[in-house]
């Protein structure tokens, strides 16, 4: 018996130091009914009739904090609707198809928006989002065909474009999605433009940045269809992937001299941009990406557009890498001379390049840097140059003959690089270099110079060359039959 009563006061005990979770009651007060947790109300169905409806402070003195999901869906009377100043959320579908609404006025408080919540409230036409609004979820004005302008809060940090609801599915909806919004004008003070803000609103033609900002979201603009051109702001360090890709009529823009990075896909597709300049400040170029959502693989920041010049800002001294890659279209390239280096596939797949001047200062060509140039014909190595990395021309196969600079002391042949894998790749490897030179002055030909040239015939040796390094003609399969020469040049 004693053992039995222990055991009781025990569980007793326990029960007393547990937390207490707050579960939700349901109410009703007049037309509204409304749950209750945690000494607050959330606002879960109004049955009555008013077209201009105010949400009240309280509900049987319980202040009421949030509306609920599908609390006004589909109510067809109410035109306009005021939100007491408690409410800090509007939760899944809370107005959905609300068909005669006109207007509403947010709550001073209100922190979030939610998926759906005013989806096909095909007349709403007026609200100004509060400067406290912190998350849009996607879809949550989608087919609001009546709203034409909105300001952006500066308060406004995630903005969401997928969404999975139980017994709606799952997919990829942006959150002013099919509404008609032209405008859109972004608080003086925000500092990043939100992921996926504009994702899809393909009527939006006009957006004004203030200078504050400096970075621009994954995504932001990404299919905005009708947007021609957008003045950057003056402090802009970042534009994430995909952020104006598929803004197929944007033909005008200039990158800022603070510009540092630009990821990957940035303006993909954005096919009516036809040069570009890019600022000595930018160093970091993305090509490949992985973002929830999304999905996974690679894309140029500029593939797809229709670049066909491009300059490069006076002082600036490395190409980034992956700069143009897959840009199909890019034809005429303008180096300073202030540049020292190419990064790993800076040019790479950019197949309508026929000639460049390198510039007279240039040291190295990273791995892939002219990879798949396939119309590249016309190109000398300057003078100054002491490395070309692994397939730095590969398959340039309209690259007939090539003089080697007697500056030149490394030739890379294997490469293991991120998003790229690893492998082996020769210099020149899928040209169709016949003829090669060495420049008199050489005393050392460098190890893979050639490897795997196998279109290769002839090349002249000056007398300069004393040594020779290692597989400088491996894989080069014609050679081995043709003419050898060492002459004095």
């Amino acid at each position: 018996m004693k053992k039995i009563f222990s055991i009781m006061l025990s569980l007793v005990f326990c029960l007393s130091v547990m937390p207490l979770t707050a579960v939700a009651r349901a109410a009703t007060s007049g037309d509204w009914e409304y749950s209750i947790s945690n000494n607050a109300a959330t606002v879960t169905k109004y049955n009555g009739t008013a077209s201009n409806v105010t949400i009240p402070d309280t509900l049987d003195g319980y202040q009421v904090v949030a509306i609920g999901p599908s609390a006004f869906k589909d109510n067809n009377t109410i035109v306009e609707v005021v939100i007491s100043d408690n409410v800090t959320s509007i939760a899944t579908q809370a107005f959905e198809g609300c068909a005669e609404l006109v207007s509403i006025a947010l709550s001073s408080t209100l922190k979030s928006i939610e998926t759906f919540a005013f989806r096909r409230c095909s007349k709403l036409s007026d609200i100004v989002l509060p400067k406290t609004l912190m998350t849009i979820y996607a879809g949550a004005f989608w087919g609001c065909s009546s709203l034409t302008s909105v300001e952006i809060p500066a308060s406004l940090t995630t903005v969401g474009f997928t969404y999975s609801i139980g017994g709606i599915g799952s997919g990829s909806v942006g959150a002013f999605q099919d509404t008609n919004i032209t405008e859109a004008q972004f608080e003086d003070g925000m500092t990043t433009v939100p992921p996926h803000i504009f994702y899809n609103c393909n009527t939006l033609k006009n957006v004004f940045l203030p200078d504050s900002i400096t970075s621009i979201g994954i995504g932001a603009f990404r299919f905005c269809a009708e947007i021609e051109g957008i003045s950057l702001p003056k402090a802009l360090t970042t534009i994430e992937t995909f952020a104006f890709s598929g803004c197929s009529k944007l033909s005008d823009i200039v990158l800022p001299k603070t510009l540092t990075a630009i990821h990957s896909g940035a303006f993909l597709n954005c096919s009516s941009l036809t040069n570009i300049e890019i600022p000595k400040s930018l160093t970091l170029v993305g090509y490949d990406y992985s973002i929830v959502g999304l999905g996974s693989g690679n894309a140029g920041v500029f593939q797809g557009t229709g670049i066909a010049d491009a300059q490069f800002e006076e002082g600036m001294t490395t190409v980034p890498s992956h700069m143009f890659y897959n840009c199909s279209t890019l034809k005429n390239v303008f180096l300073p001379d202030s540049i020292t280096s190419i990064g790993i596939g800076a040019f790479r797949y950019c197949t309508e390049i026929e000639r460049i001047s390198l510039p007279k200062a240039l040291t190295t060509i990273e791995t892939f840097a002219f990879s798949g140039c396939s119309k590249l014909s016309d190109i000398v190595l300057p003078k100054t140059l002491t490395a070309i990395h692994s397939g730095a021309f590969l398959n340039c196969s309209s690259l007939t003959n090539i003089e080697i600079p007697k500056s030149l002391t490394l030739v890379g042949y294997n490469y293991s690089i991120v998003g790229v894998g690893s492998g082996n790749a020769g210099v020149f490897q899928g040209t169709n270099i016949t003829d090669a030179q060495f420049e008199n002055g050489m005393t050392i030909v460098p190890s893979y110079v050639f490897f795997s040239c196998n279109t290769l015939r002839t090349i002249a040796i000056p007398q300069s060359v004393v040594a020779f390094g290692s597989n400088i003609f491996s894989g080069c399969e014609n050679f081995l039959d043709s003419v050898y020469t060492r002459m004095n040049l």
